[in-house]
């Protein structure tokens, strides 16, 4: 069983906290989105409140185990410092950090160290030197076999941060949780990356919607025409659509361009200029009435080409009738991967969603092998 930080005591404790600051940064040098910063104040200010001192640890990018300014945690200091409201020290060097005075340091990106990549056993042993207590508040790095979220594990207690705890949760509630309809909505562009969880849903869930560029595929798979539309021709998929086709729900209608004006077409009307980006009227009325009868809801992808207006309605109004469900307590939503998040964020409709996972490829791999590793190495710790 996963333990939280909830099981310490952490008074005048050095607390080594593994975060996830990874986020986009515009041409002018200011965050795209704060999302992951917001998100792990709940355990910051558990951690302070229980008298901890804090040393963060985290990536940027990927430096590929060289130093790289441009990819400098420092420039995070600010940013930080406004919105969680308070005093960081920061620390260049992290192999050879002395100052542990201060309340809260954060120290430089982990990956300018190979050894953070290669899961070095000294430069866990170094990470660990550092602290009393580990605590991983990093879900979407969890699937990673680094020093940071695997060998430390070994050296020190070891505990998840709230935000951790909870996506843990939430995905065991998919996998295990007591429900009368569960559905799945996935999209995105490749079937490719996506078929493993398709082929584990399938086994949970009453109905998976496949969406986006994914259902292009399936369709040229099946012998029907997709105009000019992205695709990826992957026989295996055809496979796992025949085999789970009572459960899976593809489009009767899309949204398409025909030499820069916008159609809306049946699925068997699509000619051969047509280029597919979004999911038709039918097919959201389709979507929204199986919603309307589940009582739980994963989202992972978007439905269409969210990013132009005129493609980004089915997608949008799929936020929006989730997110009413939602706030009425008749559905448990769940939404994980950044364009399902950025089309949630869009609608400003974020705060009604159960849950909005900070994890893509951890997310999508706990879904689908019940496991990842950081949460693994969580549960075999040293204060086990």
């Amino acid at each position: 069983m996963i333990k939280t930080i909830q099981n310490f005591n952490f008074i005048n404790k050095k607390v080594l906290l593994r975060l996830d600051l990874n986020i986009p940064f515009g041409s002018d040098g200011i965050p795209l989105d704060n999302t992951r910063i917001i998100a792990v104040l709940p355990t910051l200010k558990f951690l302070l409140k229980a008298g901890a001192i804090i040393i963060i640890v985290s990536h940027l990018g990927r430096p590929n185990g060289k130093y790289n300014k441009a990819l400098s945690l420092k420039k995070m200091i600010p940013f930080l410092k406004s919105d969680w409201q308070v005093n960081i020290n920061f620390c260049e060097c992290l192999l050879s950090f002395e100052d542990k005075s201060a309340r809260i340091t954060l120290c430089e990106n982990l990956r300018f160290y190979q050894q953070e990549l290669d899961n070095d056993i000294n430069f866990s042993k170094q990470l660990a030197s550092l602290a009393d207590v580990y605590v991983n508040e990093a879900f979407s790095c969890s699937h990673r076999f680094h020093a940071s979220i695997v060998g430390v594990t070994a050296f020190l207690p070891s505990f998840a941060g709230l935000l951790l705890a909870k996506e843990v949760k939430n995905i065991n509630d998919i996998l295990h949780g007591n429900y009368k309809q569960k559905t799945a909505i996935i999209g995105g562009k490749k079937i490719s990356t996506k078929l493993p969880l398709l082929k584990s849903l399938a086994q949970e869930v009453d109905y998976i919607f496949v969406v986006g560029a994914m259902a292009n595929s399936l369709f040229k798979l099946l012998g029907m025409s997709i105009g000019k539309s992205f695709y990826q021709n992957v026989p295996e998929a055809k496979k796992m659509y025949e085999e789970y086709k009572d459960k899976i729900i593809l489009p009767v209608d899309l949204i398409c361009d025909n030499n820069g004006s916008v159609l809306m077409k049946d699925v068997g009307q699509i000619s051969a200029e047509d280029i597919i980006y979004d999911i038709g009227l039918l097919s959201l009325e389709k979507m929204t009435n199986i919603l309307h009868k589940s009582d739980l809801v994963l989202w992972n992808g978007p439905v269409g080409l969210y990013e132009q207006e005129q493609y980004a309605v089915s997608s949008l109004q799929v936020a929006r009738v989730i997110a009413a469900a939602t706030k009425k307590k008749k559905l448990l939503s769940i939404v994980g991967g950044g364009d399902a998040v950025a089309v949630v964020n869009k609608t400003g409709l974020a705060h009604y969603f159960s849950h909005i996972s900070t994890g893509g490829g951890a997310f999508l791999e706990f879904l689908t092998q019940r496991e990842i590793i950081g949460v693994k190495k969580l549960k075999e710790s040293i204060n086990g």
